[in-house]
Formats: structure tokens, C-alpha cells, sequence
């Protein structure tokens, strides 16, 4: 593990809403959160089960992602924040590196219920992505293009059945509101082929 210090400000005291020794500047609230929670005492085991500073199993619920998550208290404050059990896991094998903007939290074998130090990795999201197997990728990639279409399965064949009648590029690209490569390319299969 990664060495942590749980280290005070001078008058022995937390203070509210900073960490005592840490730069967080750079840092989301989440991850302020993370270092909150280690401070406290919080440690994912090495079977990827969350313990409190007593060492007693803490609940989890999962977040809008699929994550186990928790919430720590901010010092001097009722206001709580969240916590994912994967990155409080990859703060303590990495440390502050596990936290910083574009780093990802990545769980090796696509399980994201498995927080065990061997699963929880580091790297871009590219890395992330590249984790996953190639038909998860594709079908992601297919949704992705699909949520960003300009035009419905049913307009497409509006569209060619018009460019067959004899309406030309220009005439399309008013009609349906599109550049003239996006009429090029439909018509010619390049885009949104069968």
C-alpha cells in the first residue's frame, strides 16, 4: 500500500471543508471526498469489502452507474459526500495519482462490483475503454452513434427514395437540413449503410 499520512493542522484539528496536508486545488469534490474517507479510517480489504475505522463491514449503495459507493461526512459540516469504493481502493494501492483529472479508475476483469486490489487498475480513458471486450466496445460505439443521428431510420429512406426521383444535392440538404457531405454520404451508403 501506498504510504498515506493522516496528518493535522496545527491545532490538532480537522479543517471544514479542506484536507490537512493535501493540495486540492486540482482535486474534484469527489476525490476530496476519497482522501476524507482514508483519513477517517475507511479501507476496501484485499476481498474488495469496505470496512469502517472500527473495522466493522460499512453498507454501500450503488450510484446511477452501477458503483458501490458510501458517504463521508465533511469536517465541521452535515454536508456528505460520495464516495466510490473503486477509487478509495485505487487511492490506497496508488495513491494521490489515482485521483488527479483524467485519470480512470478501472476494474481489469469489466466487473464493476469487484474491488479487489488484482481488478482495480489506473490509465486513460482510453485504457478504461480498451479494458472491455471488443463486442462491448462495438455495441457502445453503435449506441453512441446512434444517440448522435440527425435522422430517423424512416427519414433516411424518405431521403434516398428523393434522391432517386431526381432531387439533387442541394434541394436534400435543405429539405432534410444536413451538410451536403451527410446527403453524399447516405446516399451512397458511406453513412448509416444497411
Amino acid at each position: 500500500m501506498v504510504g498515506h499520512d493522516s496528518t493535522k493542522s496545527t491545532n490538532g484539528k480537522t479543517g471544514t471543508g479542506s484536507i490537512p496536508g493535501v493540495n486540492t486545488n486540482n482535486l474534484s469534490k469527489q476525490a476530496q471526498a476519497t482522501i476524507l474517507a482514508f483519513q477517517y479510517g475507511y479501507r476496501v480489504d484485499k476481498y474488495g469489502v469496505l470496512k469502517n475505522p472500527r473495522g466493522n463491514i460499512r453498507q454501500m449503495t450503488r450510484d446511477t452507474y452501477g458503483y458501490y459507493k458510501f458517504s463521508v461526512r465533511l469536517p465541521g459540516s452535515r454536508t456528505t459526500r460520495p464516495v466510490q469504493v473503486s477509487k478509495l481502493q485505487a487511492y490506497q494501492l496508488y495513491g494521490i495519482k489515482a485521483l488527479l483529472p483524467n485519470t480512470h479508475v478501472r476494474h481489469l476483469n469489466e466487473d464493476k462490483n469487484d474491488n479487489r486490489p488484482e481488478n482495480i487498475g489506473i490509465g486513460s480513458c482510453h485504457d478504461n475503454m480498451m479494458d472491455r471486450s471488443p463486442e462491448k466496445r462495438k455495441r457502445i460505439a453503435i449506441a453512441g452513434a446512434r444517440s448522435r443521428r440527425l435522422l430517423s431510420d424512416d427519414q433516411l429512406c424518405k431521403l434516398r427514395m428523393d434522391r432517386e426521383s431526381g432531387m439533387s444535392y442541394r434541394q436534400l440538404c435543405l429539405k432534410y437540413g444536413i451538410w451536403k457531405s451527410t446527403v453524399s454520404g447516405i446516399v451512397t451508403g458511406r453513412l448509416y449503410g444497411e
